[in-house]
């Protein structure tokens, strides 16, 4: 008897051990889906109503099939950052310290003789990688700033979708039947589950990889710190050389042109207005260079200064979110609000600027004027009697004009960049005019805010009443020390409300 109750017994469980038939794969998959669509569409048993229905049941297990989808992939990322995240990190600090100890040099960049166009496209190459190096920073400060709130998240999440894990398995271990819309049921359940699981799994790597993404971001912002400064210790050694070569080609123009002139001994008048006329060009372009140097400048001056700013009211930020408003707080809001810059005068500037850049504009149309004309033929021959001159003189004349092309040429290339510099310029303007005005108003609105003294609590309450209570019965309102008042701000309060 004992034999066949144990018999029994193992019978009954082996049944429950085995999976109807559209149980036996419990893994969805996307020709699972296919296989239940094609057994719904052919079902002509079925009631419209009802078979709208299963076929958004198995749109949604094609939906879990695609969330499924993205969070391997992000599981594959994850788990690549878990893998390689300290050769990454040796790696930056690898590049960290090639810049430090492989400063950048205009002889080991450009040469040891550079002219200006190569230092001038030196420059505008730095410009561009410093601007993507400060956005690239940015980006990794504010997602380092993000860090602890999105851990937060993260765990929040984990401990919704373990409750929901739980609610999906309880839900889906009732005897169901072998029938088609259990079956398609069962696929919804199962997609719901593994959608479910797949996000748990992509979460819990996302845990495991956060130590490691913090140490990149770290290194990485030590590297974009370096390579920033190494730029701009660059950029100011190409400022000089090519403030240099300007100088020296400004310098080897003006002597080739009295070289010119003491070629011909008494120089007549008209080779001396020839003269004149080409050494006021070199000028006019030696200061149009000086202004464009000035107006880099005052670009980099403008960066920096909303770089500064939007640190600053990133990190006022993350001070609100931890200690709140306080009274200390609200002092260092203050002093920050006295330190932003002039929106006024930054609108300003840009007018002015906006009159250069009108006058530079007209300029360039007379200057492009010039250049057609000396294009059509010989400018200084027509106008000074080329046919009473000698071979010498022609020869002089004939050097004079294509300087004086060259100069004009050169002229209008510094103009053309000094108003793109411009433009640059009031746009830089613009941009810390608007992140000013925000910050500001991030600090008045928090500021209306902070109070000066802590909200009153009960006991405090409680001990100036009594404080209040044993002065008055002490007083001798002959000779009353009015300024023990200030001790109680609160009594001091009362008796003004009641007064007013």
């Amino acid at each position: 008897m004992r034999f066949l109750n144990l018999l029994a017994l193992l019978l009954f469980t082996a049944s429950l051990l085995v999976a109807p038939a559209w149980a036996q794969n419990e893994t969805l998959n996307a020709a699972r889906i296919e296989s239940l669509q094609a057994a719904v569409d052919a079902d002509s048993a079925l009631s419209e109503e009802v078979r709208t229905s299963l076929t958004q049941a198995l749109a949604e297990a094609q939906d879990s099939l695609a969330t499924i989808a993205v969070m391997e992939d992000r599981q594959k990322q994850y788990r690549d950052v878990i893998a390689s995240g300290d050769a990454r990190v040796e790696a930056l600090e690898q590049q960290l310290r090639d810049v430090q100890e492989a400063p950048a040099t205009v002889d080991s960049r450009l040469g040891r003789n550079p002219d200006r166009d190569a230092l001038e496209a030196e420059i505008d190459r730095l410009d561009t990688q410093r601007a993507a190096w400060i956005a690239e920073r940015q980006l990794e400060m504010d997602a380092s700033a993000a860090a602890a709130a999105l851990d937060q998240e993260r765990r929040e999440r984990l401990a919704q979708l373990s409750s929901r894990l739980q609610e999906t398995v309880s839900s889906s271990t009732g005897a169901p039947s072998s029938d088609l819309e259990q079956r398609v049921l069962a696929a919804q359940r199962t997609g719901k589950r593994q959608a479910l699981q797949a996000e748990k799994t992509t979460l819990e790597l996302a845990q495991r990889a956060a130590p490691r993404i913090n140490s990149v971001r770290t290194a990485k912002l030590a590297l974009l710190d370096a390579s920033i400064l190494d730029s701009d210790q660059y950029r100011s050694m190409l400022q000089a050389r090519l403030a240099e070569v300007r100088s020296n080609e400004a310098q080897q123009r003006r002597a080739e042109v009295r070289r010119l002139l003491g070629t011909l001994g008494d120089a007549p008048d008209k080779f001396a207005a020839m003269a004149a006329a080409n050494l006021a060009l070199v000028d006019a372009t030696e200061a149009l260079a000086a202004e464009l140097e000035s107006a880099r400048d005052e670009i980099d001056a403008l960066r920096s200064s909303k770089e500064a700013i939007n640190a600053d009211a990133s990190l006022t930020r993350r001070r609100l979110e931890v200690a709140g408003l306080k009274s200390e707080l609200g002092e260092v809001m203050l002093s920050r609000l006295g330190s932003l810059p002039d929106v006024r005068g930054l609108a300003a500037a840009r007018a002015q600027r906006n009159l250069r850049i009108t006058e530079l504009s007209l300029a360039t149309i007379d200057t492009e004027q010039m250049l057609r004309t000396v294009e059509k033929g010989p400018l200084f021959h027509n106008s000074t009697g080329a046919e009473a001159w000698t071979a010498q003189q022609s020869r002089v004349a004939a050097r004079l004009e294509l300087q004086h092309r060259s100069l004009l040429q050169e002229k209008l290339q510094a103009g053309n960049r000094l108003v793109t510099m411009l433009v640059e310029a009031n746009q830089a303007s613009e941009e810390l005019g608007d992140q000013a005005r925000a910050y500001e108003q991030l600090l008045t609105a928090n500021l209306l805010w902070v109070r000066n003294y802590a909200a009153i609590t009960p006991d405090a309450l409680r001990q100036q009443l009594w404080k209040a209570q044993a002065m008055i019965s002490r007083w001798d309102f002959t000779s009353v020390d009015y300024t023990r008042l200030l001790d109680l701000p609160l009594l001091v309060g009362l008796l003004l409300m009641v007064v007013l």
